[in-house]
């Protein structure tokens, strides 16, 4: 059969006009993409509008059959759920109800007139158990026949497929039925698995809970857990999701009440579990549940398992974080950020939904990681003795950094220490600064105190000032300091600092600079200084008091 080019048949323009394809080549091509499994041209012809996807060939072949027969999930389910093209295969409420009253054994009156090949003998013999799953559900018979009078049980044991076979086990299915030759499935089976399963429903006469006694009317059926035969009390069929993935439950189960009680109370022990969110409990009762093989709800055990691994990831950050708390060499915390960032990367990888809580939490320790490891490593590379200005607005920044992230109070203790004694550094170091650009001068001397004079001593009187030519040169004293108790205040600090001269890294060459100063400025200076200003003020003093006398007079 020769495939039309569906994009230039459905759609083609020809001259201003549209033209489409004949239904007919239409139907012809969707069976043969369906029979060469061919998903992207049998999806582009189910895309039009006149497409008939129940059509049915001469040799009685459909799109669904093959589908089946090349067990192709996707296809199967458009063409069932969006094509409804199992309508067709499916019994009308009067041919059931016949069929119902027929003897079960009774072999098939000329199954060659009245059988046919259904996509379930296909989907059964072929061994796609999931298509028999989904037939089942949309209503498919696993005991209409063929032109020879196999049941889908007969294909199922013929291809020797275990978990088909068992399927119609858990569906009650009667594994005694002939076909037209007399044949049963067991006369079929080609496998050992087949025939031992075969024989041990036939053989199992009463329920094994009840022990009441299979016939037509109280149906054996197969437990999926424990693997023997119930009746329908104490049976329970229903369907369930095959896969966490599965968007519909179209997986047939049946278990017996003892297993299916098993079942549920595990998952309720599963919730429980969960919704404490603590690792160790989650732990335990998933490893327990998987020992005890309960076959527990798919959707529930991968939402545990993600869980559990979620609950795993996070319980290791926390506890890597936990060991970050103190850090005796900070050398070694870029390492540990990036250990840290690692672990939440590979959480990531794995598609571990970590909580907002412990992202925040790895980015809060992160952040007093990196402050921290800054503060100590500035702290390291500035010696006090070297500091300057700069050195200390950075450090001053690093500690508010430090502070605002939580560093612990005994480094930021430290650096404000540290801090305080670059800052005393640097002012000891521009005072003396300070004092050693004051300008030099020369100093009268002072006569040795003469204790028969009155007051103890006598100055020497100052020397006579040869007179000069031009102006009279006048001490240039430094603005900062031309308030004498600016001066004072200097000196005295400086000496204050000279003092912790160990702790603020002053060597002994800076104690020397300033023997030399405080020499200067302690006993010669300052004194001299004093004096210009007493000796000023009994000057003004003197004028006043001879202004005073005058306006008397």
């Amino acid at each position: 059969m020769e495939h039309q080019d569906p994009n230039e048949s459905l759609e083609a323009e020809n001259e201003g006009e549209m033209v489409e394809m004949d239904p007919e080549v239409a139907n012809q091509n969707l069976l043969q993409a369906c029979k060469d499994n061919d998903e992207e041209t049998a999806l582009e012809y189910l895309e039009g509008k006149e497409i008939n996807a129940s059509y049915e060939s001469e040799d009685k072949w459909t799109p669904l059959s093959w589908v089946c027969c090349n067990g192709n999930d996707k296809l199967a389910h458009i063409l069932l759920k969006e094509h409804g093209a199992a309508s067709m295969y499916i019994k009308d409420k009067e041919e059931k109800e016949e069929e119902e009253d027929s003897d079960p054994f009774k072999k098939p009156e000329d199954a060659k007139e009245v059988g046919r090949y259904t996509p379930l003998h296909w989907a059964s013999y072929k061994g796609h158990f999931r298509i028999v799953w989904l037939l089942l559900k949309e209503g498919l018979s696993p005991l209409d026949i063929d032109v020879f009078g196999n049941t889908a049980v007969h294909q199922a044991a013929a291809s020797g497929n275990l978990p088909v076979l068992e399927c119609y086990l858990s569906r009650g299915v009667d594994m005694e039925l002939k076909n037209s030759r007399g044949h049963t499935a067991y006369d079929l089976a080609t496998t050992k698995e087949v025939k031992d399963i075969i024989n041990e429903a036939i053989a199992t006469e009463r329920c094994v809970s009840c022990h009441s006694v299979f016939d037509f009317k109280n149906i054996r059926y197969y437990c999926i857990t424990c693997k023997r035969f119930y009746c329908t009390k104490c049976s329970n069929t229903l369907w369930e999701y095959d896969t966490a993935e599965s968007e519909h439950q179209e997986k047939p189960v049946c278990r017996c009440n003892s297993c299916d009680d098993k079942k549920k109370k595990g998952e309720r022990s599963m919730k429980e579990a969960m919704d404490t969110m603590n690792f160790e409990t989650v732990d335990e009762v998933l490893s327990e549940l998987r020992t005890k093989n309960l076959d527990l709800d798919v959707k529930l055990m991968k939402a545990a398992e993600v869980l559990h691994l979620k609950l795993d990831k996070q319980k290791d950050i926390n506890e890597f974080i936990a060991s970050l708390a103190h850090v005796p060499n900070y050398k070694t915390i870029k390492k540990s950020v990036s250990i840290l960032e690692e672990k939440v990367k590979k959480a990531k990888e794995l598609n571990v939904d970590i909580d907002q809580e412990v992202l925040d939490k790895v980015n809060a320790n992160i952040g007093r990681l990196i402050a921290e490891r800054n503060l100590q490593f500035q702290m390291e590379k500035v010696r006090v003795f070297d500091s300057g200005h700069e050195d200390v607005r950075t450090l001053e920044d690093l500690i508010h950094i430090a502070k605002a992230t939580g560093v612990a109070s005994e480094y930021t203790d430290r650096a404000d220490i540290y801090l305080d004694k670059m800052k005393r550094n640097i002012r000891a170091r521009e005072i003396l600064d300070l004092l050693e650009a004051y300008p030099p001068r020369e100093y009268p001397e002072v006569e040795e105190p003469d204790p028969k004079k009155k007051g103890g001593r006598q100055e020497a009187p100052p020397p006579k000032k040869k007179k000069k030519k031009g102006k009279k040169v006048v001490f240039d004293t430094p603005d900062w300091c031309t308030n004498l108790d600016n001066l004072k205040e200097e000196v005295k600090n400086l000496e204050g600092l000279v003092q912790d001269a160990e702790n603020l890294e002053l060597d002994d060459t800076f104690t020397e600079r300033t023997v030399v100063v405080f020499e200067r400025f302690k006993k010669k200076e300052i004194p001299f200084r004093e004096e210009e200003l007493r000796i000023e003020a009994e000057k003004e003093a003197l004028k006043k008091a001879k202004k005073a006398a005058k306006k008397k007079n």
